[in-house]
């Protein structure tokens, strides 16, 4: 059968389904069929999802725009935590790219890293291993730097992904605080 004439079977199918009496409810509702979408071949599309500083948990002290951390490592309060599910349309295989976008307070240079924890329902708590990104410079007070982190896609294989931001204390000379604006994470995702 020609693909146009498949469309038409389908539409015209859709058409008695709203028009029966038993569906009177659906009467006057507006049914969008994109019908270009059956033909598109299976493929990949890269996606990006951005959380906001006060969409992190966290015990480090909060400012106006984000988290706040500073360059003494407290354990109770020196980590922001990012708990969601999985994405359901990531491919699984593909690697996965955390960014920290951050604003420093005074110059020098510095990194974070993130524990990529997953878990099933079920499973117990374990730690991960860190994941530094790479050593950013601020030259000017109140400047703005991305930190970059990349993943396998064996690090996050689970359901539920715990990411825990950290600022690396030990590797950098800014010794003022940095604040944590706000977390995309980025995968390749099925479609």
């Amino acid at each position: 059968m020609h693909t146009t004439n498949r469309h038409w079977i389908v539409i015209a199918t859709l058409v008695a389904i709203l028009a029966a009496p038993l569906c009177a409810a659906a009467h006057n509702k507006v049914v969008v069929i994109p019908l270009g979408d059956s033909e598109k071949a299976p493929g990949k599309v890269e996606r990006t999802l951005l959380f906001s500083a006060s969409e992190l948990s966290s015990g480090a002290a909060r400012t106006s725009t984000g988290i706040s951390f500073s360059n003494t490592f407290v354990p109770a309060t020196s980590a922001a935590n990012l708990v969601i599910k999985r994405p359901a349309d990531w491919d699984g295989t593909s690697p996965i790219k955390i960014e920290l976008f951050t604003r420093g307070v005074s110059t020098g240079s510095d990194r974070f890293f993130v524990r990529p924890r997953d878990f099933d329902d079920g499973d117990t708590f374990v730690d991960a291993f860190a994941v530094p990104s790479g050593v950013r410079n601020y030259t000017e007070n109140g400047q703005f730097r991305t930190h970059t982190i990349n993943f396998d896609a064996s690090s996050l294989p689970k359901q539920l992904w715990f990411l825990v931001v950290q600022r690396d204390t030990t590797s950098g000379s800014n010794t003022g605080d940095i604040t944590l604006l706000s977390m995309a994470i980025t995968y390749t995702a099925d479609y």
